[in-house]
């Protein structure tokens, strides 16, 4: 919201204004070998306070991850991070852990492994840690990830051709959803009726032929 109004009121003429939102982006001239170069600069945070508080390894892992996903799909390169965090105490011993929750101890430790795995293993390089502490968080975990990006402001475009071409496919995969559809419906009407015109045999069958009638009548 605050980024809309200093928009209108004139203070943001270097934001690139998208249909795309994945990331903050702005357009800055960059320096290339001598060759003056627009640029788009992208920042982006992820917040994954409760998967972390929950699942430390995981959720940290994936709040680094989440906020390299958007600008890559911004068509951007990814090149530093960083990690601001809080929690409570978690020097307190496991008998003072509130109900419900896990070891402040265990929620650092593990939550640090899981966002210096995902850095690693991608190649991302964490400039600045920052994990605050304070008894506040022991009701809730903060776990924030932010990465900076840029791209040539060039590479960064969308063909109308492209666009037609996903709509094609689009259109494609949704006719043959519903020809499957049918052919479900078909197979169910056909097994319903093959099941009542056996069910119509079995009743056949049990029913006495009516041309031995009288002599299954007959007493010996």
């Amino acid at each position: 919201m605050a980024m809309k109004k200093m928009r209108r009121e004139g203070h943001l003429d270097d934001l690139e204004v998208s249909d795309e939102i994945n990331a903050c982006s702005i357009m800055v001239d960059v320096d290339v070998d001598g060759k003056n170069e627009e640029w788009l600069v992208m920042f982006k945070n992820e917040t994954h306070n409760h998967p972390t508080e929950i699942e430390p390894f995981g959720g940290a892992a994936t709040c680094l991850g989440g906020a390299i996903r958007d600008p890559l799909s911004g068509r951007s390169y990814v090149y530093q991070a960083m990690r601001v965090t809080g929690a409570a105490d978690p020097r307190l011993p496991i008998s003072q852990t509130m109900e419900g929750k896990l070891p402040q101890r265990k929620i650092v430790t593990k939550s640090a492994h899981g966002y210096s795995s995902y850095g690693n293993q991608i190649g991302l390089a964490t400039g600045l840690v920052r994990e605050i502490y304070h008894p506040n968080y022991v009701a809730k975990r903060m776990e924030i990830g932010a990465v900076i990006a840029a791209a040539p402001k060039k590479n960064v475009f969308v063909k109308p051709l492209i666009q037609a071409i996903i709509l094609y496919y689009l259109v494609a995969a949704q006719d043959v959803m519903v020809v499957a559809v049918r052919q479900a419906h078909l197979r169910s009407i056909q097994q319903n009726q093959s099941t009542h015109v056996v069910q119509k045999c079995k009743k056949v069958i049990r029913q006495p032929n009516e041309k031995y009638s009288d002599y299954l009548e007959m007493k010996p």
